[in-house]
């Protein structure tokens, strides 16, 4: 017979990919649980504040969330509203994404969607404490994420979704990066395409630190930003701060530098510059709309953009899973 235990609340979008290749996912998860739970499929904005809102009345304990980056992110902004300045609870990703970069950065074990939840269930019936980590989030032009980027570090995403079309997956993401790698390396047509520079003066709290053309902005909350790189190398648990990082070298040099970042360490000051934040932000020479993408989702903004520290989170991680 289950143990008595807080309820949970499981959020599932049907549109992220494991779901979109797996559409019986989010019946298999239902069953897991029962009547105490909360289990909602949502696919907008409107539909997960509800949710949240009925997570806070139903007294939940944790929040678990299958889906994509971007779906974790926009579920603590909507936490954020439903808690009202009291701590949120643990979330906790269930690696129904694509890439899953925050499950893989704070350590949520390797494992199907399933398997995760039901270590989860079986945890809380037994009375078994969740491992968590505490990371900030940021607040980017009101949108709460983990991961932003402007310049190449957008375009990159942009390449790697129109060769995936329908099925991006983290093959399609290497692919794609050794593409754009080698047409760096020689100076390629496609290296042209994405490499365009962001014309930028980035204010770091309220100081001028840098104005020039960029090859991409970068700010984490997270050490990776997928595929396993770390260039966010100063971002980790108690950290009340974003990393921030200003490519300006050349393709090449970044080329040559990713084994560097792999590693978690600096890219040369020739090639970039990083610093800890509290708040950014970024002008536009050329442009009164900032493009970057946030967790994963390609957005627009009027610019100046600004970037500031959103909510604490803790991420956790159910023991023993299959």
């Amino acid at each position: 017979m289950a143990g008595v235990r807080a309820p949970i609340a499981v959020v599932v979008n049907p549109r992220s990919g494991r779901h979109r290749a797996d559409p019986a996912l989010t019946g298999r998860l239902r069953a897991l649980l029962d009547t105490r739970d909360l289990f909602a499929a949502v696919e907008d904005h409107a539909a997960l504040r509800d949710v949240a809102v009925e997570a806070r009345a139903r007294g939940s304990a944790i929040v678990a969330v299958s889906g994509g980056d971007g779906t974790l992110g926009l579920a603590v902004g909507a936490l954020e509203q439903a808690w009202a300045g009291e701590p949120l609870p643990p979330l906790v990703p269930l690696r129904g994404g694509t890439m899953n970069t925050i499950a893989h950065a704070t350590g949520v074990p390797r494992g199907r969607p399933e398997a995760l939840l039901a270590a989860l269930v079986r945890a809380l019936e037994r009375g078994q404490p969740l491992r968590t980590t505490r990371r900030r989030t940021m607040d980017v032009a009101g949108r709460r994420c983990f991961l932003f980027g402007m310049g190449i570090g957008r375009a990159f995403l942009e390449e790697y979704y129109g060769r995936g079309r329908a099925r991006p997956s983290p093959l399609v993401a290497a692919r794609t990066l050794a593409a754009i790698a080698g047409s760096a390396l020689v100076r390629g047509p496609l290296i042209a395409s994405l490499a365009r520079r962001v014309d930028l003066t980035v204010y770091v709290d309220g100081a001028r630190w840098v104005a020039a053309p960029l090859l991409t902005l970068l700010a984490g909350t997270i050490d990776q930003i997928g595929l396993g790189f770390r260039p966010f190398f100063r971002a980790g648990d108690g950290i009340d701060a974003f990393h921030v990082v200003a490519v300006h070298g050349s393709p090449a040099a970044v080329v040559a530098g990713l084994p560097r970042v792999r590693l978690g360490l600096p890219l040369p000051p020739t090639v970039a510059s990083e610093t800890l934040a509290r708040s950014v932000l970024v002008e536009l020479a050329a442009s009164d709309l900032a493009e970057y993408f946030a967790d994963g989702d390609l957005e627009r903004a009027d610019a100046p953009l600004h970037i500031a520290l959103g909510p604490t989170v803790r991420i956790g991680s159910p023991p023993d899973v299959d």
